[in-house]
């Protein structure tokens, strides 16, 4: 008789372990899934930072070309001695410590 209960105990703890083997394996599946979508997103993600940062490289060079010519015009100005007037709309481009020398 006691070698009945020790199977039927052996038998609940065997399909426990088959029930916790199966749960695991469903939540391995679930996990690699989700590796694979974050790792796919991440790739995504790496690429538009990377043409961002080309987008931006491409603004900083012409900001800089921008701001060269400014300072161009500006000592260009300060050689001429300001001979030609300023046009109106172009008053508000020039600073006002520079506005009371003309």
């Amino acid at each position: 008789m006691g070698e009945t209960v020790d199977i039927g105990r052996l038998e609940q703890i065997v399909e426990r372990l088959l029930e916790s083997y199966n749960a695991l394996k469903r939540e391995h599946e679930t996990l690699r899934l989700e590796h694979q979508e974050k790792l796919r997103e991440n790739t995504e993600l790496q690429m538009k930072l990377a043409g961002l940062r080309t987008a931006r490289d491409e603004m900083h060079g012409r900001v800089s070309g921008l701001i060269g010519k400014i300072e161009e015009w500006e000592g260009n100005l300060q050689e001429a001695g300001r001979s030609t007037p300023v046009a109106p709309e172009q008053q508000r481009l020039v600073p006002a410590e520079k506005k009371a020398d003309a």
